[in-house]
């Protein structure tokens, strides 16, 4: 596996072809089917979670705080901007769903499928990702700051840049992860196996228990003192 690869173009040019059109503007008021959206101290029920579902092509922007959507089939929803502070999606289909800078902290995301999603910029601080299925998602600049890793499967992700330090990584799959200039440090339970099954590079930062350097034909040597 190599390291000190320069991201930088590849980065750029994904954003710009992930990040997908702005949908039209959603106006529950006037739009017929629309959302009604809930107080945030109310808890959804099962007609609401429908309607979610069923409108799940026009939801950029919509609050849904603490919502219930729990096993909820949104897979290539349009998500953009979405507030889901604390909302329950346990088990619950995002695959290539649209999270460009959602905001998700605090949610339940256990068992989640993201795979294939675009999460870039989104903040993801405090959220339970327990065996969640992140394949090949988009997570470049995201804020997953002590975020539950436990057993996710985050192979062929990108998370380039992403905010890391205080993240539980056990036994989470890291296989063709892009952790360029990403911020480890703090993380638990982080192992030399995961650092070099995935891509570093000169500006990755890894928790004071891991020492990773690089060999002259740029390969790279990974030392885990908590062993």
């Amino acid at each position: 596996m190599f390291c000190g690869i320069v991201f930088a173009k590849f980065i750029a040019a994904q954003k710009k072809n992930v990040e997908p059109k702005e949908p039209p503007a959603f106006d529950p008021a006037t739009q017929g089917g629309g959302i009604a959206m809930p107080d945030p101290q109310e808890e959804l029920d099962l007609g609401t979670l429908q309607k979610v579902e069923q409108n799940k092509n026009s939801l950029s922007g919509v609050e849904l705080i603490e919502a219930k959507l729990s096993g909820a089939n949104l897979s290539g929803a349009s998500m953009k901007g979405i507030n889901l502070r604390a909302a329950d999606l346990s088990e619950a289909n995002l695959s290539r769903a649209n999270l460009f800078e959602a905001y998700l902290r605090g949610a339940n995301l256990k068992g989640i499928d993201l795979s294939g999603a675009n999460l870039i910029e989104a903040n993801i601080r405090w959220v339970d990702l327990t065996k969640a299925n992140i394949t090949n998602a988009n997570m470049s600049g995201a804020n997953l700051i002590e975020a539950n890793l436990n057993g996710a499967d985050l192979s062929g992700a990108n998370l380039s840049e992403a905010l890391l330090s205080e993240a539980d990584f056990l036994d989470a799959n890291l296989t063709g992860v892009n952790l360029s200039e990403a911020d480890l440090r703090n993380c638990k339970n982080l192992t030399c196996d995961q650092i070099l099954s995935a891509t570093v590079d000169d500006k990755t930062k890894f928790p004071d228990y891991i020492e990773v350097s690089r060999n002259a034909d740029g390969s790279c040597n990974c030392q885990d003192s908590s062993q």
